[in-house]
């Protein structure tokens, strides 16, 4: 992946924008060639040159949130690079390689700065965390 996040220059004085970082992450140089993959105009959508059919293969995406100036709380925003199953095993087996995955859920509670802080009970939940191995013949399994 390529990830060219920029400071958002003028971006971050408009309250519309939401906070969103452009360019968009998109696929290696060596990942769009291998996968013979091209991008459209804003690189949010990746289909294999050679596929009639316009079927997407990888789809980048980002995302914010609109802030009002009194609120305190931190909006959501992100980005990310998501590629369809074929694509992930096919890369996979061309590279003749396996891939580890980690998903790990963390566990927040956010509360407003006017809200009475009261004990639930619950307390603090640590992370928990898993690993996977995707193998190029396209089972998954947990470590």
């Amino acid at each position: 992946m390529v990830d060219r996040d920029r400071e958002s220059g003028l971006d971050k004085f408009d309250p519309w924008a939401g906070d969103i970082r452009y360019p968009p992450i998109i696929p290696a140089q060596f990942v769009r060639d291998l996968m013979q993959v091209d991008g459209d105009a804003e690189h949010r959508v990746w289909r294999r040159q050679d596929d009639r059919t316009g079927k997407r293969v990888l789809w980048s995406q980002i995302w914010g949130c609109h802030r009002d100036k009194d609120d305190e709380t931190e909006g959501e925003r992100g980005k990310r690079l998501q590629a369809s199953f074929a694509f992930v095993t096919e890369f996979l087996e061309m590279m003749r390689m396996d891939l580890i995955v980690e998903v790990e859920i963390q566990r927040e509670v956010r509360r407003s700065r006017y809200e009475k802080h009261k004990e639930e009970g619950l307390g603090y939940i640590l992370p928990d965390a898993k690993l996977f191995v995707i193998k190029s013949d396209g089972r998954i399994c947990a470590l």
